[in-house]
């Protein structure tokens, strides 16, 4: 029997699906559609009879990035600030050496009974706050003491928690005087405000001073501005009787001396034949830098106002209410210190504060 003939185009037709059957296979996933049905690209469906092979798509292949491993820094801890000092610290607190007493503890805010007759106490001005920033306030309070009768300059102490001495500033290094006493104390920012006097004896030669107490680089330091110098009685009325006295003025600019020195010379050389009292200056009080007060007598005495004027020390002599008219002539600066009371009299005759 002859074999069967295919004709070529039906032979095409399986070989195209031979190749779409091989390639289905070769790819992961093959889109499909009903039994028989081949579904090519742009969702174009091929049938079983359609001329040519079917047009295969591969799907995409997508690739999954392994997951990212997050580090967590562990939270950092700040350290609390240190607890504030208190008044009960700085009773039980470190003392150095001083009064001629060695260092020791306070017990009570007090030296120790041992040590009498010399003792010591902690003063009544105290202040809390932070000097050195680092968020805890220290205690800052005065201390005085005697060596047995006498009392020393006062020094400033700076306590920390727990009664440690965190610190201290002594007030004769400001003033070379037997006494120095607080007189106010206040706390301003991260300072503290002082107030205080350098006097000899009962209350002689007094000198006056404010200063600001801060803590840079964790040591005590005072920046002091120096305030007004009381200068009381040495022989008599205070007075200055002779060219060598003029050096004791401690405290006083070279130009005030200059014209204290003038004023005395003069007084010397005319009130030496009056009898009584020698002649000499007095002064009062000394405002550094600007103006002082005081009187020249002997012969012919009177009551004197030194000031500044154009950077130059001048003198204006009264004995009775000057008219203001004069003062201000001779330009004496307005208003004066109240302690020195100075008055004026008014075109008009009224007497007045100048």
């Amino acid at each position: 029997m002859p074999a069967r003939r295919v004709r070529p185009r039906r032979l095409a037709i399986l070989a195209g699906r031979v190749v779409a059957f091989a390639s289905c296979a070769a790819v992961s996933a093959c889109a499909s559609g009903p039994a028989g049905t081949q579904v090519g690209t742009a969702g174009t469906t091929n049938s079983p009879m359609s001329p040519g092979p079917a047009t295969l798509s591969a799907s995409p292949t997508t690739t999954t990035a392994p997951p990212m491993t997050t580090t967590t820094a562990p939270p950092t801890t700040t350290a609390p600030p240190p607890p504030d000092a208190t008044a009960a610290d700085a009773a039980r607190g470190a003392l150095p050496a001083y009064c001629d007493m060695p260092a020791t503890q306070l017990v009570a805010g007090k030296t120790p009974t041992r040590f009498a007759p010399k003792g010591g106490q902690l003063g009544t001005f105290h202040v809390s706050v932070d000097l050195d920033g680092d968020g805890a306030k220290e205690y800052v309070t005065n201390y005085w003491c005697t060596a047995g009768g006498v009392a020393w300059p006062e020094l400033l102490l700076v306590y920390r928690s727990g009664g440690v001495l965190g610190g201290l500033v002594k007030l004769s290094d400001f003033a070379n005087k037997e006494h120095s006493t607080v007189s106010a104390m206040t706390a301003k920012g991260s300072g503290v405000e002082l107030a205080w006097s350098a006097y000899e004896g009962a209350g002689f030669f007094n000198r006056y001073f404010t200063g600001t107490l801060t803590m840079p680089a964790g040591k005590p330091n005072v920046a002091v501005v120096p305030g007004r110098i009381e200068f009381s009685s040495q022989s008599g009325g205070g007075a200055l009787t002779k060219a060598s006295d003029v050096a004791g003025l401690e405290g006083t600019s070279a130009g005030f001396r200059a014209i204290v020195a003038k004023d005395l010379a003069a007084a010397l050389r005319d009130g030496g034949d009056c009898g009584g009292s020698p002649p000499g200056v007095s002064v009062d009080n000394y405002w550094p830098h600007d103006v002082a007060n005081g009187s020249v007598y002997g012969c012919g005495g009177a009551l004197v106002i030194w000031y500044v004027t154009k950077g130059v020390w001048k003198a204006f002599y009264y004995q009775s209410v000057p008219m203001c008219t004069e003062l201000k002539s001779a330009g004496v600066p307005s208003p004066l210190p109240k302690r020195i009371g100075m008055q004026c009299m008014t075109a008009g005759g009224k007497t007045v504060a100048y």
